[in-house]
């Protein structure tokens, strides 16, 4: 005769079915998310390229230490609309940190050819979203760090010893060293 489950059994599977119904539901909300601060569409130039996207701040008055989002390997087009950056931007906008968030090259809004690019233009390109930053007026120049996920997190300590001056990196899911 097979064994019944303790009522602690029963009390514990229940309680992780309501969590994970929970975080769904919360996922469910991050995905129709909307921004958290004032946002401008705007371009930069990655040699003679144009590159998209967008920049978000803070409500407030600036100048704002700011984050460019690196994209994870893949097409990266629209990346703005991600839960994932959506999630991680509001949490630093309400830190007060303006981010800025733009299509890979060849995707979205952004002109190139994605298909042909190799890792040095995406480290280009990342290069020149840090010196866009470096230029506007509500940005404080000296704290500009990068959020790199996956791909982006190998990108991330190659854009920050080549952009120079870069003032921290978060790497999520990147390599280890």
């Amino acid at each position: 005769m097979p064994r019944r489950p303790s009522r602690k059994t029963i009390l514990l599977s229940v309680g992780l079915l309501f969590a994970a119904l929970i975080a769904f539901g919360g996922y469910q909300a991050v995905r129709h998310f909307v921004w958290a601060g004032p946002t401008e569409a705007v371009a930069f130039s990655s040699g003679d390229l144009r590159l998209a996207g967008l920049f978000v701040k803070p409500a407030d008055d600036g100048p704002y230490p700011a984050v460019v989002f690196l994209h994870g390997s893949g097409r990266g087009d629209g990346s703005h609309d991600l839960p994932d950056y959506r999630f991680h931007a509001h949490v630093l906008l309400r830190e007060g940190f303006a981010v800025r968030v733009y299509d890979n090259r060849g995707c979205g809004d952004s002109a190139g050819d994605f298909d042909t690019a190799v890792y040095d233009d995406f480290v280009q390109d990342a290069v020149a979203a840090v010196r866009y930053l470096r230029t506007r007026d509500d940005v404080d120049p000296a704290r500009i760090g990068l959020l790199g996920t996956s791909e982006g997190g190998w990108l991330a300590p190659e854009v920050a010893s080549r952009a120079g001056d870069v003032d921290f990196v978060i790497n999520k899911c990147g390599p280890p060293i």
